[in-house]
């Protein structure tokens, strides 16, 4: 296994896979730029809560929907290229013009 940087911000968890050597501190990376994440502190979001919580069953494949979400996000000139996608379920043939 490999070591990694991790650090808490605002209660949230930030993972820093560069080498040590070339790693930055948390607080610093934030700052930078013209719209810093420490711009948010007056939000307090380390303070945030689950308001609600909703489950329900679905009676799907969610291989099958997993599958479809991810066919959305490769370009359709790679669909084209490659029309059995990810090689699973012929969910990213592509559609004729």
């Amino acid at each position: 296994l490999h070591a990694i940087g991790a650090e808490v911000y605002a209660g949230f968890l930030f993972v820093n896979l560069a080498e040590p050597e070339a790693r930055r501190a948390l607080l610093e990376q934030l700052r930078d730029g013209i719209e810093s994440i420490t711009n948010f502190e007056r939000y307090r979001l380390d303070e945030l809560r689950v308001g609600v919580r909703i489950v329900y069953e679905v009676a799907a494949n969610w291989k099958n929907r997993l599958i479809a979400r991810l066919n959305l996000l490769v370009p359709a000139r790679s669909r084209r290229v490659t029309p059995g996608g990810f090689g699973m379920s012929g969910l990213s043939r592509p559609r004729p013009r």
